[in-house]
């Protein structure tokens, strides 16, 4: 829990920076980089986590591999965390900035999951349909398949769920059939 909050207060602190010094699509690239990377080698996010590495020489680490390659505000942003020794932080921080970036820019993400891979037009349509209900939202889309919810949909924004699948509706049946006086009584 402490992580979480920790992350939120240093992701919130990048992305006002972020937004005074007008970098902040600039920045949130650097973050999607850092995430990457933390999520794709191993070795780097062990690294990051080793208590036994000290923050000096986690810092020196960290500028080789970003040097270059980020703009200079996430450069010094990366450097004071290895230096405050808050660079085994780095992943809950980049994913905390992502969500505030979200927050900040108003993009809502919804997940549709289907017993099949939807067809593009089929995510549009779906997408169109939220967009009319949602005013003055941008709108991202992530697909997930899972063949046991047997057909339909489900979808998920922000806390509310609309369970259209099959395995819901046989699932409803089957309590109905359960519950129901009459067939209890035969």
């Amino acid at each position: 829990m402490q992580e979480a909050r920790l992350a939120k207060v240093y992701a919130k602190s990048i992305l006002d920076l972020a937004i005074e010094k007008n970098k902040l699509e600039e920045v949130r690239k650097d973050m999607h980089l850092v995430y990457d990377l933390c999520k794709e080698n191993r070795e780097f996010y062990l690294m990051l986590k080793s208590p036994i590495i000290k923050g000096d020489k986690k810092s020196k680490i960290l500028e080789e591999i970003f040097k270059n390659k980020t703009d200079n505000l996430s450069q010094s942003f990366i450097q004071l965390l290895a230096k405050k020794g808050r660079a085994n932080y780095l992943l809950e921080i980049t994913n905390a900035f992502e969500q505030a970036y979200k927050n900040h820019k108003n993009i809502k993400e919804v997940t549709i999951t289907s017993a099949i891979q939807l067809s593009e037009e089929t995510i549009q349509n779906i997408k169109t349909k939220i967009n009319q209900e949602i005013k003055d939202t941008t709108i991202e889309i992530k697909t997930k398949v899972k063949p046991e919810i047997i057909g339909g949909i489900v979808i998920e924004l922000d806390d509310k769920l609309f369970d259209a699948s099959v395995r819901n509706r046989l699932n409803k049946i089957k309590q109905n059939f359960l519950h129901n006086e009459y067939v209890a009584k035969i």
